[in-house]
């Protein structure tokens, strides 16, 4: 019998920068991510993406890059969260608040939220 086990790699990071503060990290090549900006407005990445309060940008891949980078800049206080990480590589189906690989699993999940088989 063997057992297979997959390593998730993920990269969760906070980042409180005052006006004019650039800020860079690195990242894995590999990894996507998004950044969420709590507070403030700044520029993001290579392109110098405008971005502020409440918005969600997105990172992708790095095209054969062993590591890869995310340049922040502080145009007034910012208060940003970075989450990045290997993508899984599976297929994701999402319906209230159940997400699952396929829509079997989705009605399944249903049925047994409904016959009290979650604690």
């Amino acid at each position: 019998m063997s057992l297979l086990t997959q390593k998730i790699m993920y990269q969760l990071q906070w980042f409180i920068l005052e006006p004019g503060t650039t800020v860079t990290q690195d990242l894995p090549g590999s990894y996507n991510g998004f950044l969420y900006i709590i507070e403030g407005e700044g520029t993001f990445g290579s392109g110098n993406t405008k971005g502020k309060k409440g918005q969600v940008l997105w990172l992708e891949r790095g095209i054969g890059a062993e590591q890869s980078e995310v340049k922040i800049l502080a145009k007034e206080r910012l208060h940003v969260m970075l989450y990045a990480g290997q993508p899984v590589g599976e297929k994701v189906v999402a319906r209230g608040p159940f997400v699952m690989n396929s829509e079997e699993e989705i009605v399944q999940a249903y049925k047994d939220y409904r016959e009290g088989k979650f604690e």
